[in-house]
C-alpha cells in the first residue's frame, strides 16, 4: 500500500466517525440540546445545530480528502476539548453517556470514550504531519454541497429553540400548592423529590439510579415519580421501560395537565415542605454531588 493510500485510509476512518456522529445527531438535534443542558451549560444548547453541522462538514472533508492538514489539526483540538468536557460531566454530574452518537447508541464507558478519542486524536495528528495535500477538484465540491444542503434542512427540522433560563428556575422558591402542579402533588410538611420523567429519555433512566441516594442520605423523606405521557408516545418505549424497571413505583400523568411548567425531561423538583427549594434539569446528580457542588 502506497503512502497516499495509507493516509487516505486513515482519513476515511476519522471521516466516517465524524460523519456518522453528525448524521445520527442531526435526526434529533433536540435530544442533543438536552444533552448539552445536562452538562450545566443551558445557554449553549443553541449551538447544538452548529456542532452537528460542523461534524458532518469535517467528516465529508476527511472522506473527500480536502484540506486534510488544516482540518486534521482542527479536529484534534475539537476531540481534545470534548474529551475534557465529557470527563467534567462524568465526575461532576455523573453523566455516563457521551452523547456522541445521539440517542441511537449509548456510549457510557469513560475508559472507552477516552481511549477512542485518544486514538482519533493520534490519527488526526498523523494526517497533519504525514498526510498528503490533494487538490480540491470541482467534483469534490459538488459532492460536499450535495451532503451539506440536506443536512442543513434535517438539522433545521429537528432543532427546537429552548429559552435561555436565568440561574434560578422560575419555579424555584415558589410554593407548589400555588401552581398547577399542586393539583397533582400532595401538599404536606415533608421534604421530597418530585420527578417528571419520560419513557424514551435515556437521561431519565440514568436519573432513576440516583434517586435512592437522596433517601439514604436523609435529604428527602419521600420520592414521587411521574411518567409524563404525550400524544407522540410510542407503546414500545413503555414496554421497554417496564422490562427494565418492572418494580419501579410511579404514576402516569399527561403533559397537558402540567400547564407548560415542565417542558424538558428529566425535570426534578426538590421540595422543602411545600416550597420548591431547587429544580434539577437534565440527568439528576447524586445526593453527594448536589450537597458538595450544587447546593448553596
Amino acid at each position: 500500500m502506497s503512502h497516499f493510500m495509507y493516509s487516505y485510509f486513515v482519513s476515511c476512518i476519522v471521516g466516517v466517525f465524524f460523519l456518522l456522529s453528525g448524521l445520527i445527531k442531526a435526526v434529533n438535534v433536540l435530544n442533543f440540546q438536552y444533552h448539552i443542558i445536562q452538562y450545566g451549560f443551558p445557554f449553549l444548547n443553541i449551538l447544538a445545530p452548529c456542532i452537528v453541522l460542523l461534524e458532518i462538514y469535517l467528516g465529508s472533508l476527511f472522506l473527500l480528502n480536502i484540506k486534510i492538514k488544516r482540518i486534521s489539526l482542527l479536529s484534534a483540538f475539537i476531540l481534545f476539548f470534548f474529551s475534557c468536557l465529557y470527563l467534567y460531566g462524568y465526575y461532576v454530574y455523573g453523566i455516563k453517556d457521551c452523547g456522541c452518537l445521539g440517542d441511537v447508541i449509548e456510549v457510557s464507558s469513560p475508559v472507552f470514550v477516552v481511549i477512542r478519542n485518544l486514538v482519533l486524536i493520534t490519527l488526526c495528528l498523523f494526517l497533519y504531519f504525514k498526510g498528503e495535500v490533494v487538490g480540491c477538484y470541482l467534483w469534490k465540491k459538488k459532492i460536499l454541497l450535495t451532503i451539506m444542503f440536506p443536512s442543513f434542512f434535517i438539522v433545521g427540522m429537528t432543532f427546537r429553540y429552548i429559552p435561555i433560563e436565568s440561574k434560578q428556575h422560575a419555579l424555584q422558591g415558589v410554593r407548589i400548592s400555588d401552581t398547577v402542579l399542586g393539583n397533582q402533588v400532595m401538599s404536606d410538611d415533608k421534604d421530597k423529590l418530585i420527578c417528571f420523567f419520560s419513557y424514551d429519555c435515556p437521561h431519565c433512566w440514568n436519573s432513576i439510579a440516583q434517586l435512592e441516594s437522596y433517601k439514604s442520605t436523609g435529604l428527602v423523606d419521600s420520592i414521587c415519580v411521574y411518567m409524563v405521557k404525550t400524544l407522540d408516545d410510542n407503546a414500545d418505549d413503555r414496554i421497554l421501560f417496564s422490562k427494565y424497571f418492572h418494580d419501579f413505583q410511579y404514576k402516569e400523568i399527561h403533559k397537558d395537565s402540567l400547564g407548560g411548567l415542565i417542558n424538558g425531561f428529566p425535570t426534578v423538583l426538590l421540595l422543602k415542605q411545600d416550597s420548591i427549594d431547587y429544580v434539577f434539569k437534565g440527568t439528576l446528580p447524586s445526593a453527594s454531588v448536589y450537597e458538595v457542588f450544587i447546593k448553596d
